[in-house]
């Protein structure tokens, strides 16, 4: 599994066949083999490609799909959507939470449509194409496997610049690391220092060079986690963004459900 996510995040500029990226390898799913970062031409060949999103490239919305058929659920959700986006619904692209469908109340990722087919399309000329799309921080949700959601807090680096990204059962928001910065993330989330919300645990976690800061005007410990185990943590979620007009092939389907099969059995506790 190759896991890689652009090193800088923005939709004003033209993505660049050689804008650098930042990858994470794993052979089992679980364990982490080597890192780096270059452009898309220089990434190691790898069948099995995970796209994970910065924070800021997604935004988070709670809606109730009608009962439709499946076929016409991507043109219902701008009308559902429409008073809760900054931008046309023509430029995004919607994704539904892990085993949403119509009928449900459930969570909309959205990211710039246009700016994730040029990062694609990037991806697929230098052969590495994506078979996989998921988010790098989501709102989390309680099901079977995962009763109890915790909430996550992450210090981290974008485009040079710290942020807080924050997510829990009621959503994720990010928030710039600087004084004052604790406001807006308790909004929907615990204040600093909390250590169980009704969601479950809380998570303070921090890329190391974001940590320092983090602590400082938070008041808070923070647990380092180094970016690519941070990728890693994201492709063993359930999350996968590929939808809709970017759904992949059923062949591309088979082929994932058949990887992620072996990657689960060669890493069973009996081997």
């Amino acid at each position: 599994m190759l896991i890689l996510t652009p090193t800088s995040f923005s939709v004003t500029s033209a993505t660049a066949s050689g804008a650098a990226l930042d990858w994470a390898r794993s052979g089992n799913g679980q364990q982490l083999t080597e890192h780096g970062t270059c452009a898309a031409a220089l990434l190691p060949a790898d069948d099995d490609v995970v796209l994970v999103l910065p924070p800021h490239a997604v935004s988070w919305h709670r809606a109730t799909l009608p009962r439709i058929a499946n076929a016409r659920l991507r043109a219902v959700l701008d009308g559902v959507l429409e008073e809760h986006l900054l931008s046309d619904s023509a430029d995004l692209h919607f994704a539904l939470e892990p085993g949403g469908r119509a009928g449900q109340t459930v969570w909309v990722a959205a990211c710039h449509k246009a700016w994730l087919k040029a990062w694609l399309q990037v991806l697929e000329d230098a052969g590495r194409p994506v078979s996989r799309i998921v988010p790098s921080i989501w709102p989390h949700l309680a099901s079977a496997r995962h009763p109890s959601a915790a909430t996550v807090h992450w210090a981290h680096h974008q485009a040079g610049r710290p942020w807080l990204a924050s997510a829990s059962a009621l959503g994720v928001v990010c928030t710039p690391l600087q004084p004052g910065s604790a406001g807006a993330a308790a909004l929907v989330l615990p204040t600093p220092g909390d250590t169980e919300t009704p969601d479950g645990d809380t998570q303070w976690l921090a890329e190391p060079a974001a940590a320092a800061e983090a602590e400082q005007l938070l008041g808070q410990r923070f647990e380092l986690v180094a970016l690519p185990a941070w990728l890693l943590r994201c492709a063993q979620s359930e999350w996968n963004l590929a939808q809709f007009d970017l759904s992949l092939s059923s062949t591309a389907r088979r082929g994932q459900r058949l990887r992620q099969t072996l990657r689960q059995w060669r890493s069973a506790p009996a081997w």
